[in-house]
């Protein structure tokens, strides 16, 4: 998906309640499998191109501490 950092902080911060702040807040991703302790959020979003797609996160509270499963680890780059 092809989106700009700001759309996409815009994203993390409406579900994580405005813990990213900074480019490196968000500029790596963690994949997991997520768990019945996450809570699943659907966002519409406008790509760079101005097209309107789904944006798919799974959830839970900064605070809380709770195991699950990392598929992979990477670096994001934005339009």
């Amino acid at each position: 998906m092809n989106v700009s950092l700001g759309t996409m902080m815009e994203v993390q911060n409406s579900c994580s309640g405005g813990w990213y702040q900074e480019r490196s807040d968000i500029e790596c991703f963690i994949a997991i499998i997520p768990n019945e302790d996450f809570s699943y959020e659907c966002f519409g979003v406008a790509t760079c191109d101005d097209k309107e797609e789904l944006c798919e996160l799974f959830c839970k509270e900064t605070k809380v501490l709770i195991p699950y499963d990392i598929l992979a680890i990477g670096k994001v780059l934005f339009g």
